[in-house]
């Protein structure tokens, strides 16, 4: 299956510093843009769901990297292909290497 050209806002995204929004580089102005405002029953919770959805782009190429690897290259490709999803796994789940 042939992926369709991205129609969101290119990454990367990130958390405000309040932990509240989701911000995107604006292409044209080299701004931040607000991508979403959160809610939610915790602040951790808001953060938490801030950071998921701010490596949505991220998460998205990873897995895209993962599906395409035919196996036709070496180990040390796919170990790089599995250092980098684990990696934005590990941005979205605010985990400290």
């Amino acid at each position: 299956m042939k992926a369709i050209q991205d129609e969101h806002t290119p990454g990367p995204w990130g958390v405000a510093p309040n932990g509240k929004q989701v911000l995107a580089p604006h292409v044209i102005q080299r701004d931040n843009v607000l991508v979403r405002k959160l809610s939610g029953a915790t602040p951790e919770q808001v953060e938490a769901n801030a950071r998921l959805i701010a490596a949505a782009p991220e998460l998205l190429d990873a897995l895209r990297k993962v599906l395409e690897f035919d196996g036709s290259g070496d180990a040390y490709q796919w170990d790089a292909i599995q250092d980098t999803a684990w990696a934005v796994i590990a941005k979205a789940e605010k985990v400290t290497p």
